[in-house]
């Protein structure tokens, strides 16, 4: 990768970077949760703190406050890019994979002139990703992604013999990396927590279902944060989770919904599996489904009158930070993305966060339904007005950096403290946190 390195001169760096700060947006990527500096910038300024910064720090300024047409007009990178995608299920019937595949083509859509058309390759198994990954990098793959770690790890074993490929692997668990083998997760619990809290005001049961897939980190960090949000409205809820026992199996999932219906009372559900069969057993059964992963109204998956909202990624907002990295040459990349709402991404439509509460397009307190409003205000207008402050609020303090649904003390089933309380819980705990907190009942499969 050394010979698409950048050649910038100090003085056409500081040219373009004052130029950022001028015409658009400075987006903090490494740096969330410090605080954008005030005050006038001035060429002098910017000159005298880049002549005292290192390479790589110039790199980092450049990658996160540069256009992607600038980036193309200054830095003498690749010709075009190419990934190399492999989904662990067919993307157009999963929310999981949908989510990757609409951020592929949010990426191609906005660079058509930096993007070659993509590799994709679908229901990969672990035996075939190294395969498809030496096929795509031979078909001119530069950025390989897999979707899910348990798929994703054997690229481990190759990616050191690809030196100018960078390779992208799912983070269920493991969080081990390497210099061009980058993992990557969503903190898409800050959107499931928020969920949580439409969740626990619309029950009348008191007793709120979630499909689960298999008990691992990424799974139970979901399902805790779900819960802590039912809790902040409803501390008499329980939320029962019943296991299907792997990621996709429409036939099973569809059993599980109507198990958590028919013996455990529930009369909102959920999910931490990837196929929509546990929205259609919620319209059919009449009782309120919040989406996992994508745009549950605006896939055709359902309508306000049963999906109260949902909580969704946007993958593309990492994707980019990754593109930018490549392009700019860095031998050294970020190799480690677990963000979330605190790490935005500024485009032209706006600015994109990498998980939210949307429905048909619209985010935060207003992908709530007009249905799922109306429901929660039958109950209590008092608890509507709880409902929409806490979503809004907490959800501009995790924009802001400033809190985190575990900053909290957290028990788990057994009473262990994991958490203490206003502490900001370190990514490596997040990533490995497999247990479950006081409030969820979830037999054994």
């Amino acid at each position: 990768m050394g010979e698409k390195g950048i050649s910038v001169s100090v003085a056409v760096v500081i040219a373009v970077i004052v130029t950022a700060v001028i015409v658009g947006p400075v987006v903090y990527y490494a740096t969330p949760k410090e605080a954008p500096p005030t005050g006038e910038v001035t060429r002098a300024d910017v000159e005298s703190f880049l002549n005292e910064a290192s390479s790589s720090v110039v790199k980092d300024i450049v990658e996160t406050c540069v256009s992607m047409d600038i980036l193309r007009e200054l830095v003498p990178g690749p010709e075009k890019v190419k990934f190399g995608c492999m989904w662990m299920s067919p993307a157009a019937a999963t929310c999981w994979c949908s989510a990757t595949q609409m951020a592929i083509d949010k990426m191609e859509a906005r660079y058509p002139d930096v993007l070659e058309k993509s590799v994709i390759m679908e229901e990969v198994a672990p035996e075939d990703t190294n395969t498809f990954a030496k096929s795509m990098i031979a078909d001119g793959a530069d950025i390989i992604i897999a979707n899910a770690e348990y798929m994703a790890m054997p690229l481990a074993d190759i990616y050191e013999d690809y030196p100018d490929v960078y390779f992208m692997g799912n983070i269920a668990g493991d969080i081990s990396s390497g210099r061009n083998w980058i993992r990557y997760f969503s903190k898409e619990y800050q959107a499931v927590y928020l969920a949580g809290i439409v969740a626990g005001a619309l029950t009348e049961t008191n007793n709120i279902g979630m499909i689960g897939s298999f008990k691992c980190a990424q799974v139970c960090r979901r399902i805790n944060a779900f819960a802590l949000g039912i809790q902040e409205v409803n501390p008499d809820a329980t939320l029962y989770v019943l296991w299907v026992g792997d990621w996709y199996v429409p036939t099973k999932e569809m059993e599980v919904a109507e198990t958590l219906i028919d013996t455990y009372d529930v009369d909102v559900m959920t999910q931490q599996t990837d196929s929509p069969s546990g929205s259609t057993v919620a319209a059919e059964r009449g009782i309120w489904f919040i989406g996992k992963d994508t745009d549950y109204i605006a896939a055709g998956w359902g309508t306000g009158a049963t999906i109260a909202t949902s909580f969704a990624l946007r993958w593309d907002v990492i994707w980019e930070m990754v593109l930018k990295d490549y392009m700019v040459g860095n031998d050294y990349p970020r190799n480690l993305y677990f963000i979330g709402m605190e790490e935005p991404l500024y485009v032209e439509e706006g600015r994109v966060l990498s998980v939210d509460l949307i429905s048909n397009g619209i985010s935060g307190v207003d992908s709530i339904s007009s249905e799922a409003e109306a429901a929660i205000k039958a109950k209590s207008t008092a608890l509507w007005n709880q409902v929409a402050d806490l979503v809004e609020t907490k959800r501009e303090a995790i924009i802001g950096g400033m809190w985190d649904p575990f900053m909290k003390e957290i028990k788990d089933t057994e009473g262990k403290v994991w958490y203490p309380e206003g502490v900001m819980p370190t990514d490596e705990a997040l990533l490995t946190e497999d247990y479950l907190v006081e409030g969820v009942v979830a037999p054994a499969a």
